[in-house]
């Protein structure tokens, strides 16, 4: 048998410690991907389980008064609430810091995203609506010596900043600030949106009408924007046009503009203009839609042709505004800022109701009071170039 030389015995001992280099660091990563994997799944089931144990105290505590170290007995050291709508990014400016284990708030009108942190890390952090019988009403910011009331009733326990006693008479305080508004159709603002109405020079039309906004025309998707301001303009001392709308809330949320502004968005911008207000779904019955009407002061609500054509044709989704709900003849006065012949008329509130756009996460928004105190715009004058 011929002998190996002994060139060929150091190659192959080289290429043999190589490849036991080599499979000695791939067993090395494994192992450490195994580690930062079972890391992961340990801050989840810790997160988790200090979630539930939060939920299982306020639960299991009695109505009355508490601290919030009480219900939260893990370390900690801040808390926040996050109302509906605030994105990821807004929430690491409120905190200071950057964190993969927060998420956006962006799905449900009636959601807080609750996070509670220690130093620069988050700790605990769950959304409001995982425990159906389960409200929470949390300042947006907190500690572990903040006093909170667990109240009970109908539907469940619910957390709050205040008292029942509390909650009650702040309730009439608020109610007896809004003044009561006798609106006539005169009152009553309605923009138009598109270019046909600007050329004929059209009352409530506007330069904006023609003019292109972050690459797209106003005309073709400017519909909420002019809800806003006449919302604002009716049933407030101040004024806007559309187009100072469509400004202030690209300034105010993340809206980015160029297209029809979404209604999480739309509910922001009305919040932070003093607006008390909510989106809702279509109720099964027209007696809970004519309620909500009745009782709100102007309402947006979202139409299609798809559900119903009995008066708006060719027309896959529109924002229009209704106002001036009357009993005895059950009509609205409508301000519908895409089409000159159906603005400033009355129309039947159940064809409102029938026309609701089913295929829209949400189909309108009732406005039930407003706020000068929280208004933070106070927009004084609907200056520009339009038809008054």
């Amino acid at each position: 048998m011929p002998r190996m030389s002994d060139g060929i015995f150091q190659k192959r001992k080289k290429r043999f410690l190589k490849n036991q280099i080599l499979l000695g660091g791939s067993a090395v990563i494994l192992i450490l991907l195994l580690v930062l994997l079972a890391g992961v799944l340990w801050h989840f089931i810790r997160a988790e389980q200090k979630t539930e144990s939060f939920i299982r105290a306020v639960q299991d505590k009695k109505p009355g008064e508490v601290t919030m170290k009480e219900l939260a007995g893990f370390g900690w050291e801040e808390g926040y609430c996050f109302p509906p709508y605030t994105s990821k990014e807004e929430m690491e400016k409120k905190l200071g810091f950057s964190s993969g284990k927060l998420e956006d708030n962006l799905v449900n009108d009636n959601v807080q995203y609750i996070v509670f942190t220690k130093g620069k890390r988050v700790v605990c952090s769950f959304f409001s609506n995982r425990e159906k019988k389960l409200a929470f009403e949390l300042p947006a910011k907190f500690t572990p010596k903040s006093t909170v009331y667990i109240l009970e009733g109908k539907t469940g326990k619910k957390l709050s900043v205040q008292d029942a006693a509390r909650e009650e008479e702040t309730g009439k305080k608020e109610l007896e600030k809004i003044p009561e508004l006798k609106l006539q159709e005169d009152d009553i603002y309605s923009f138009l949106q598109g270019p046909k109405s600007w050329r004929q020079r059209l009352a409530w039309s506007g330069e904006w009408g023609e003019s292109f906004y972050d690459g797209s025309s106003f005309g073709g998707f400017g519909c909420g924007l002019c809800c806003i301001a006449n919302l604002y303009s009716t049933l407030t001392k101040y004024r806007c046009t559309p187009l100072q709308a469509y400004r202030y809330a690209k300034k105010k949320t993340d809206y980015i503009g160029g297209g029809a502004i979404e209604w999480g968005y739309l509910r922001q911008t009305l919040t932070s203009l003093g607006f008390d207000c909510g989106v809702k779904k279509k109720p099964s019955s027209y007696q809970e839609f004519r309620e909500d009407i009745a009782a709100s002061i102007g309402t947006i609500v979202l139409v299609s042709s798809d559900d119903s054509s009995n008066f708006w044709k060719d027309t896959p989704g529109h924002y229009v505004t209704i106002f001036l709900y009357e009993k005895d003849t059950d009509k609205v006065f409508l301000a519908d800022s895409g089409e000159p012949k159906r603005n400033r008329r009355w129309i039947s509130l159940k064809k409102v109701y029938k026309s609701l756009k089913t295929a829209s996460t949400w189909q309108y928004l009732p406005i039930v009071g407003y706020s000068g105190k929280k208004d933070e715009w106070k927009h004084k004058s609907a200056s520009g170039n339009w038809i008054h």
